[in-house]
C-alpha cells in the first residue's frame, strides 16, 4: 500500500532542525520584506505591512532586522 502523505505514514516524525530551518527562512523573508518596504514606507508603516503579511510578532521582526542590520529607528 502506497502512502499518500505524511498523515498516512505512521513512521513520520517532525525533525526539530527542519522546523528551525523553515522558521529561519520565514524570518529571512520577513526581514527582506521590511527592508524592501522601507524604500517607500515610513518605519511604522513598514513594520505594520510586514507583520501583517508574515503574521510575525513585532519583537521577533525587530530582533531579526537588528541581526541583519536593517532596523531603523
Amino acid at each position: 500500500m502506497k502512502k499518500l502523505d505524511t498523515l498516512d505514514d505512521p513512521d513520520f516524525k517532525i525533525e526539530p532542525r527542519e522546523v528551525a530551518r523553515e522558521r529561519a527562512e520565514w524570518y529571512d523573508k520577513a526581514v527582506a520584506c521590511y527592508d524592501y518596504n522601507r524604500q517607500w514606507l515610513s518605519h511604522a508603516d513598514a513594520i505594520n505591512a510586514t507583520t501583517t503579511r508574515f503574521n510575525i510578532a513585532r519583537d521577533i521582526l525587530k530582533r531579526e532586522c537588528i541581526k541583519a542590520g536593517v532596523w531603523e529607528v
